[in-house]
């Protein structure tokens, strides 16, 4: 594991390769092969990776002058509503937005509202990684009595709990940073409502899910709960059953997704469930990790060999054989939360993020 006590310093010269050299706050998105450069007002999902990388990383005496310009970069794309979101994102990833709403019958996806209110939620969680004064309008989007809340997410489609959970966690969110009066009582609402597609195997979801869909599902509902400290799993020890014997790592949100699931099952069990099994697993992974690591540049590619091209459906790079800011914040994460299960956090001075 020796590889890990060097991520700091080779992370490091990693962000100063990827920062823009004429727009302040500005960060690639892969280490060469992005289609556009900083003449176009873009780069919002990098900006947040960036923020989230040097607080994993705790390199913030190392940044600090970036660390001010990244946070005034990401409020240059605030609208007038209170949500954050890059007009280019929007704009490439429009096709693939109506024919999702076309697909589902849903207005919200047609009109790009899920990816709209999913990087405002990157933003605002990024920026409080550093300011916890700050706070979000709530979006009229989203439902604001108890009522509203239940019927909200009983349209949402859990069949595809990827997707559904990621806007449960979400709507959490931003209960949890808004000014509602009653919003202790509409995240209670939010929390009792998943008795509804609670399962047996611990996890959420409606029949027809796959196991990676559920896996991945199942994250997004506990990053939600982890928001506001109350993580309660109904079946912690399915949870660690499902995830040990997952195959899914063909990419960084799968193999970040087992890790985030297995930590907190594991939290919920006491470390007292097949916990000799998780620390293998966990070893495993690790070794895992290094194929998508670039050690002569510093950072992790989303693919194994192969930078991501596309954030919210977007085309944004080429996919050369480089490391890209996506898989890197993701892999660093998830180094974060296997230096938990190894007891190894405070030796490398590496923190979690909340999102």
């Amino acid at each position: 594991m020796e590889w890990v006590f060097e991520l700091k310093k080779e992370t490091s010269h990693f962000l100063r390769e990827m920062k823009g050299k004429s727009r302040p706050g500005f960060f690639k998105y892969s280490y060469s092969g992005d289609f556009f450069g900083e003449r176009v007002h873009w780069g919002l999902g990098q900006a947040t990776f960036f923020l989230k990388i040097v607080y994993t990383l705790n390199l913030q005496d190392q940044f600090v002058e970036e660390i001010k310009e990244v946070q005034k970069y990401i409020q240059t794309f605030e609208n007038r509503s209170g949500l954050y979101f890059d007009p280019l994102v929007r704009l490439l990833s429009s096709p693939r937005s109506l024919f999702n709403g076309l697909r589902y019958r849903d207005w919200n996806h047609a009109v790009g509202m899920y990816t709209k209110l999913g990087e405002t939620r990157q933003s605002i969680s990024s920026l409080r990684l550093f300011d916890q004064s700050i706070i979000s309008k709530y979006p009229k989007s989203l439902p604001n009595d108890k009522e509203g809340i239940e019927k909200y997410l009983s349209k949402l489609n859990w069949t595809r709990p990827w997707h559904a959970g990621a806007h449960y966690s979400i709507l959490i969110f931003f209960l949890h940073t808004s000014t509602l009066k009653d919003k202790e009582v509409l995240l209670d609402a939010a929390q009792d409502w998943l008795k509804n597609v609670e399962r047996e195997d611990g996890l959420w979801y409606s029949e027809g899910a796959s196991l990676q869909d559920r896996i991945n599902g199942a994250m997004k509902v506990i990053t939600g709960m982890n928001v506001i400290d109350k993580v309660k799993l109904h079946n912690p020890k399915g949870l660690i059953d499902v995830c040990l014997k997952s195959q899914h790592d063909k990419q960084a949100c799968d193999n970040f997704n087992i890790l985030y699931v297995l930590k907190y099952a594991n939290i919920a069990t006491d470390g007292q469930y097949r916990h000799e099994e998780i620390v293998s697993f966990v070893k495993r992974r690790l070794e895992l990790y290094k194929k998508y690591y670039y050690k002569d540049k510093g950072g992790f590619s989303f693919f194994e060999h192969k930078a991501n091209t596309r954030y919210y459906g977007a085309r944004l790079s080429r996919g050369y054989k480089e490391p890209d800011m996506h898989g890197t914040v993701l892999f660093l994460w998830g180094v974060s939360i296997i230096a938990q299960i190894l007891g190894i956090e405070k030796e490398l001075n590496i923190h979690e993020f909340k999102t």
